[in-house]
């Protein structure tokens, strides 16, 4: 028994000792924190809100211009199939050149 009583009064010891630290650290003058002039800067917050709103017109700018894209490309299909085979025929003869002749 003897022993135990030892195990606990030395880790009362050691718990009345940390919580002391703790009340002596509170009543301590903590250093304030320094501030980043970059950070704080109006002009930066300008112009990282300016490239913000920028990035996002450029996405949506890359989502209409892909979908209109892709409209023109249904038309053009849609427009080689209502047109007659011998007019494709002869379009594609245009494009080509004879040589040796």
């Amino acid at each position: 028994m003897g022993l135990e009583n030892q195990k606990t009064e030395s880790s009362s010891c050691a718990t009345t000792a940390s919580q002391q630290t703790t009340e002596a650290q509170d009543n301590l003058i903590h250093p304030k924190e320094l501030s980043n002039p970059v950070l704080e800067s109006s002009s930066r917050r300008r112009l990282h809100r300016e490239l913000l709103v920028s990035h996002r017109w450029k996405l949506i700018r890359a989502v209409i211009l892909s979908s209109q894209y892709e409209q023109e490309e249904l038309r053009r299909r849609q427009e080689l199939q209502n047109t007659p085979e011998f007019v494709r025929v002869r379009d594609n003869l245009r494009h080509i050149t004879i040589t040796g002749h």
